[in-house]
């Protein structure tokens, strides 16, 4: 039935009710309903509210104006006046907020969104990483202005799965998308909620659902993250299958509140996805994030030191290339990537506080200068074998892969290519082979 029809049918089984709300408003009518739909306009304007919102209420409007022009087929030329000015002051309302608050609020949101992308490009690393998020992204706020025009969205899922060995990145990534949703206007509210199989599997028969609902129930209007999701999945069936049958039911339900992050190791995570149909069905965007280089854990490490107002020695520079060039050459599956970079740096701390206990000097240099000899390492053979061989060290423009020379004196930490013109990180440079 069409909404017009159904409106005069419900007045036309409501008269003496519509006649007490006829005679209620009469007076006021003609002021307040074009002043009630202006503010109408107003609020979804400050709410940020899709542009479509607006226009549906327009609709509604009309249909409704409709329906009482048609109720007694007697419409009089001073009511049909009314009608026709209250729809073209509504017209005007939706056209000015088309033309300006509509575009004002894409606006903001897009400048929230590069706000949040700009943090993306200042994390160490991760270049491929951060063109998948850019990518999903910019199909997000195509899919917005779809819907914000009125037009029918492609059908997609986020849900995404992060593989990669620990301290590669995947919660900061998995919290920096939420933010990027949260600006495009695709979840509400865009917090991260982190749980593993302990916050969902239960020991009982019948815990197992309940809990599953009340994590996922937290993570509503934002992200849910899982991390070693395959960790519901056993050789010897246990409740884990029915934390996933949950998983799977609300993803369904709440596929507008709802996204689901799943994370491990690659060749664990990919077993998970195969492991039943439904999670194959419902993920379908994949990152994998590389380990780190020595350089890049270098630069993180040097990231924390300016943090906390600390600066590195030339030698202690040199000490820290060599010192994760050793450790990731030695890496396991086990390689804790950032995590060896924040272990380290909280060493070298606690080893600068003893030293400075131990020597009773406290001025300024010696509390915010990290010497070489604050850091314990086993690469130190290979740095001094290293020294006598004079080979020196390198740096590369990350844009162009021009080749500079590099010393630990080097005191700048940004340089500009002379060849492509654009900055490098020149912080530290990288061994010779």
């Amino acid at each position: 039935m069409h909404l017009r029809d159904a409106i005069t049918e419900y007045l036309d089984n409501s008269k003496e009710k519509i006649s007490k709300l006829h005679d209620a408003v009469a007076d006021s009518v003609k002021e307040g309903l074009d002043r009630s739909f202006a503010e109408m306009v107003r609020v979804i304007n400050k709410l940020e509210l899709p542009p479509l919102l607006i226009f549906y209420y327009q609709f509604l409007t009309r249909e409704v104006c409709q329906a009482f022009a048609n109720m007694d087929g007697d419409l009089s030329s001073k009511e049909n006046r009314f009608i026709q000015y209250l729809l073209r002051q509504i017209s005007v309302l939706c056209e000015d907020y088309d033309a300006t608050s509509a575009g004002q609020s894409r606006a903001v949101a897009e400048e929230k969104l590069e706000q949040v992308l700009q943090e993306l490009d200042e994390l160490v690393g991760i270049a491929t990483v951060k063109d998948k998020v850019k990518e999903t992204a910019n199909f997000a706020r195509i899919q917005q202005l779809r819907i914000a025009q009125g037009l029918k969205p492609i059908p997609t899922s986020y849900h995404s799965v992060y593989t990669g060995n620990p301290g590669t990145g995947k919660t900061t990534v998995a919290r920096l998308m939420g933010r990027i949703y949260k600006s495009l206007g695709v979840l509400k509210k865009g917090h991260l909620i982190e749980c593993d199989r302990s916050a969902l599997v239960g020991e009982y028969v019948g815990q197992t659902a309940p809990r599953t609902n009340a994590v996922i129930d937290s993570a509503l209007d934002g992200i849910l993250f899982i991390d070693e999701a395959y960790g519901l999945v056993k050789e010897h069936e246990d409740y884990g299958q029915e934390a996933i049958e949950t998983l799977l039911k609300r993803m369904e339900d709440d596929r507008d509140r709802l996204i689901v992050i799943v994370a491990g190791y690659p060749e664990e995570m990919d077993r998970f996805i195969h492991s039943n149909p439904g999670l194959q069905s419902r993920f379908n965007r994949f990152i994998e994030f590389p380990d780190y280089t020595p350089l890049e854990l270098c630069r993180i490490f040097a990231l924390m030191c300016r943090k906390n107002g600390l600066t590195l020695t030339p030698a202690s520079k040199e000490k820290v290339l060599h010192h994760f060039a050793c450790l990731h050459k030695e890496r396991g599956e086990n390689f804790g990537n950032a995590r060896l970079a924040r272990n380290c740096f909280e060493a070298v701390i606690n080893a600068q506080a003893s030293r400075l206990s131990a020597s009773g000097t406290f001025d300024t240099r010696a509390l915010t200068v990290l010497e070489a000899q604050d850091l314990n390492t086993p690469a130190q053979d290979s740095l001094e074998k290293y020294r006598e061989s004079r080979k020196g060290y390198i740096i590369k423009c990350m844009n162009c892969n021009q080749v500079y020379s590099w010393s630990p004196d080097l005191e700048i930490i940004d340089a500009i290519c002379t060849r492509c013109g654009k900055t490098y990180n020149c912080e530290f440079g990288e061994l010779l082979p």
